[in-house]
C-alpha cells in the first residue's frame, strides 16, 4: 500500500517507481510519505479465483485473488468500509476503501457478494473466533452483489410499502392543503374584485353626480372617458369623444394656444390650471376653467372643466357697480366741496358784519339777538369745516388742528342753538 502526499489517479496495470518509508499500518506494509513516477502501462492482472481455504493453506500473501463471502457485519473506517464475511465457516476481513464506499454499497447482513483485492495472509494462524486473513479491496468497483439477505427483500417490499403509504398520505395531505389555499386564494380574490367593483361603481357615480365636466385622456390626447356634465359642456355625446382628439372640439382661436400648452404639459405633467373662452357644439359661447392632472405614469391626464361663464358675467357686473360707485363718489366728494366753498362765503360775510354790529349801540334785546345769530353763524362754519373735513377724510389728506376753548362757553352755545 502506498500513503502519498501526491494525488494522482491509477489504472491497473501501470508500472510505477515508488520511493518512501517503509511501515507496518494495521498490520499492512505500508509506504508512507511516497513519491513515485510513472514507468509505463501493462495489461491489467487478472484475479485468481481462490476459496478462502485455499487462501490459508497455501498462505497465499500478497496474492490478486477473486473471491465469495457471506457479509456478517460492516463497519464504517477513516479509509472507507470494513466488511465482515464469512465462508465454509471461515471468518475473514474486506477493507473497501474509497470515501464514498459506506453510502455507495449498502448490503444487509447475511448477503452474499464477489470481492476481488489483495490477500493480507498472517505468517502465523489468528484466534479461531476473529477474522483469520484481510482482503484490500480498492474500491466499490471490485465488489459484485450476489444475492441479498433472505429476507432483505421482504424488508425492502415493507419498506416501500410504508413509504409508498407515507406518499400516499402525504400526497393527500399536500392536495388538501392545495384545494384549501386554492379555495381561499380564490375567496380573497373574489373578494378584492368585489371591492374593486364597488369602488369603481361609486366613483363612477361620484363623477357622474358632478357638475363640472371630467374627462380623460390618453398620451396622444384623446378622449378615453367622459361625464354628462362634460357632454352638456361641449355638447358631444360620450360616443362620438370616444377617440377624438381634445382639440377638436375647440374653436379655431384657441385650438393652437390650447395644443401648445398640452405639448409642454407633456413635457414636464403637474397639476396646472388655465381659463379658455369658446363656443360649444350647440352654440353657446362659454368660458370654461380647465385643470389638468397626470392619471398615471404613462402621460394620461385628467381634466376637469368647470362652466364659469355665469361668474365671469357676475364678476363684470361687480366691476361695473364699483366703477360706478367710484364715479358717484368722485361727484358727491366734489359737490360737497363745492357747496361748502359756496356757502362758507356768505357765512364768511354774515358773521363780519354781524360782529360790526355788535360793536355799535344796541338794546340789551337786539344784542342778544345778534349774539344768537352770531352763534349759530359761527355753529354753521363748523359744520361746514366738518363736511370738508370728510371730504378731506376720503381723500386721505384730513390733518388735526389742536386750539384751546372753554367747555363752559361751548356748552351754552349748544343750549341757545337747542333752545332756539
Amino acid at each position: 500500500m502506498l500513503r502519498a502526499t501526491e494525488s494522482e489517479t491509477f489504472s491497473p496495470g501501470q508500472l510505477l517507481e515508488v520511493i518512501g518509508f517503509p511501515v507496518a499500518s494495521e498490520g499492512v506494509p505500508t509506504i508512507e510519505h511516497a513519491t513515485w513516477r510513472v514507468l509505463g502501462s501493462g495489461k491489467p492482472p487478472e484475479p485468481e479465483q481462490v476459496s478462502v481455504r485455499a487462501l490459508l493453506d497455501k498462505r497465499l500473501s500478497y496474492a490478486w485473488v477473486k473471491t465469495t463471502g457471506k457479509v456478517r457485519g460492516r463497519i464504517q473506517t477513516r479509509e472507507g468500509v470494513a466488511l465482515e464475511l464469512e465462508q465454509a465457516g471461515v471468518h475473514f476481513l474486506a477493507r473497501v476503501y474509497g470515501h464514498d464506499a459506506w453510502s455507495r454499497f449498502l448490503v444487509d447482513k447475511g448477503a452474499i457478494v464477489n470481492l476481488t483485492g489483495l490477500s493480507l495472509v498472517p505468517q502465523r494462524p489468528q484466534a479461531a473466533h476473529g477474522p483469520l486473513f484481510t482482503l484490500l479491496v480498492p474500491s466499490t468497483e471490485y465488489l459484485q452483489l450476489v444475492a441479498g439477505a433472505p429476507w432483505s427483500e421482504f424488508r425492502v417490499l415493507g419498506y416501500l410499502t410504508v413509504v409508498v403509504g407515507l406518499g400516499g398520505l402525504l400526497t393527500a395531505a399536500w392536495v388538501a392543503l392545495l384545494r384549501k389555499r386554492v379555495r381561499q386564494q380564490t375567496e380573497t380574490l373574489r373578494q378584492s374584485l368585489e371591492r374593486e367593483l364597488a369602488l369603481e361603481h361609486r366613483y363612477r357615480q361620484l363623477i357622474e353626480a358632478s357638475h363640472d365636466g371630467i374627462v380623460t385622456l390618453d398620451t396622444e390626447g384623446r378622449f378615453t372617458s367622459a361625464n354628462h356634465a362634460a357632454e352638456e359642456l361641449f355638447g358631444w355625446p360620450t360616443s362620438e369623444l370616444a377617440g377624438k382628439h381634445f382639440s377638436e372640439v375647440l374653436p379655431a382661436n384657441e385650438r393652437s394656444r390650447l395644443v401648445a400648452l398640452w405639448q409642454r404639459w407633456k413635457v414636464k405633467p403637474e397639476p396646472s390650471r388655465l381659463e379658455t373662452a369658446f363656443i360649444n357644439r350647440a352654440g353657446k359661447r362659454l368660458v370654461v376653467e380647465l385643470t389638468v392632472v397626470p392619471l398615471d405614469q404613462s402621460g394620461a391626464a385628467l381634466v376637469l372643466a368647470r362652466n364659469v361663464t355665469a361668474q365671469k358675467i357676475h364678476e363684470q357686473q361687480l366691476r361695473a357697480a364699483k366703477e360706478a360707485a367710484e364715479q358717484a363718489n368722485r361727484i358727491k366728494t366734489e359737490f360737497l366741496a363745492n357747496m361748502s366753498h359756496e356757502i362758507r362765503t356768505p357765512l364768511t360775510a354774515i358773521i363780519g358784519m354781524t360782529e360790526l354790529a355788535l360793536d355799535t349801540n344796541l338794546t340789551r334785546e337786539q344784542r342778544e339777538y345778534l349774539e344768537t345769530v352770531l352763534t349759530s353763524a359761527r355753529g354753521l362754519l363748523r359744520i361746514i369745516d366738518d363736511i370738508l373735513d370728510l371730504s378731506r377724510v376720503e381723500a386721505g389728506k384730513l390733518k388735526l388742528n389742536e386750539r384751546p376753548f372753554s367747555l363752559p362757553a361751548l356748552c351754552d352755545q349748544i343750549y341757545r342753538m337747542v333752545l332756539v
